[in-house]
């Protein structure tokens, strides 16, 4: 393997090579891993992780998709984040990126948390998305902004010492899967590759600055898939329900035993989603959508 490759493990135990991609933007140059065949979607990761996090995700997605996996500004091989910013910029870096990939037609954009935040902009404000599934990505801003501001403090002083990795850690994952080395993983390497400086500005502008996403749902006219988890105090399946009668074509979906990691805890329950998802909102002519390769857009309500 060079370090232009990303090996992971396909279902049926055979390993595929994906492809390192990198595009400058005004957030910096961004990383992006590709592979497989079929219509493309993007997949952007939560805050505190990197593009590692979609990892059995993007095992199972490879045979029908082709994969465009982000790596946010700040994180695993993208650019540290050198000043403060917002999500609406983050969204403007995310045309740059898709320009610099020549994805020039609407892309699938599934978005982890912060990922799901770019997604609402980008959807509301671009013809970029065709459809967009947002993933524990609470529509109002944090109702934890000082616990927040003091843990983001603490790892811009201290660095990610333990007891710090481990608060990051439980915003992130169930107490079941805190105790597992794997999964506990994904999040203390994130964090510890980040950087003190890259980290905090990261934190502050797409955690603690993050705004109200009602009006980017209420514009958006692409189908949106909304989704829950049971386990995460901010972001409850009757907000999800609440959220999804904003878009024109919105739906909404519940994953158990999750807290803000679906893409680590319940990989397999989310790709069921997103396939069913793209299923019932495939247009009945593909070309009309895309026409230089079949494209098949989604939507449905459904839980796992």
């Amino acid at each position: 393997m060079t370090s232009n490759e990303l090996l992971v493990n396909r279902p049926q135990g055979r390993i595929a090579a994906l492809e390192r991609r990198h595009v400058v933007t005004r957030l910096g140059r961004l990383n992006v891993w590709t592979g497989g065949t079929g219509p493309d979607v993007v997949l952007w990761h939560s805050m505190f992780v990197s593009s590692a996090s979609w990892r059995d995700v993007v095992a199972e997605l490879l045979p029908t998709r082709t994969v465009w996996v982000v790596d946010g500004p700040g994180f695993g091989g993208s650019d540290p984040l050198r000043r403060r910013t917002s999500i609406a910029e983050c969204a403007q870096a995310a045309v740059e990126l898709l320009d610099g990939l020549g994805l020039r037609q609407p892309v699938d954009w599934v978005g982890n948390a912060w990922g799901g935040h770019v997604g609402m902009q980008l959807a509301a404000t671009t013809s970029r998305v065709a459809r967009l599934v947002t993933v524990s990505a609470p529509i109002l801003p944090s109702g934890r902004r000082m616990s927040l501001r003091v843990l983001i403090l603490a790892l811009r002083l201290a660095g990610p010492v333990a007891p710090l990795l481990s608060a990051v850690t439980a915003l992130q994952l169930t107490a079941a899967s805190q105790a597992i080395p794997s999964r506990r993983a994904v999040v203390e390497t994130a964090v510890r590759a980040a950087g003190r400086r890259s980290l905090a500005l990261a934190s502050a502008s797409f955690v603690l600055d993050r705004g109200d996403a009602t009006d980017h749902l209420r514009a958006t006219t692409t189908p949106v898939l909304i989704v829950a988890t049971d386990d995460r105090t901010d972001w409850r399946p009757d907000d999800a329900v609440a959220a999804a009668s904003l878009p024109l074509r919105g739906s909404s979906a519940v994953i158990y035993g999750s807290r803000t990691l679906v893409p680590v805890e319940q990989p397999h329950a989310l790709v069921r989603l997103l396939r069913e998802f793209w299923a019932s909102t495939a247009p009945a002519d593909p070309s009309a959508t895309h026409p230089s390769r079949r494209h098949r857009p989604a939507q449905q309500k459904a839980e796992a």
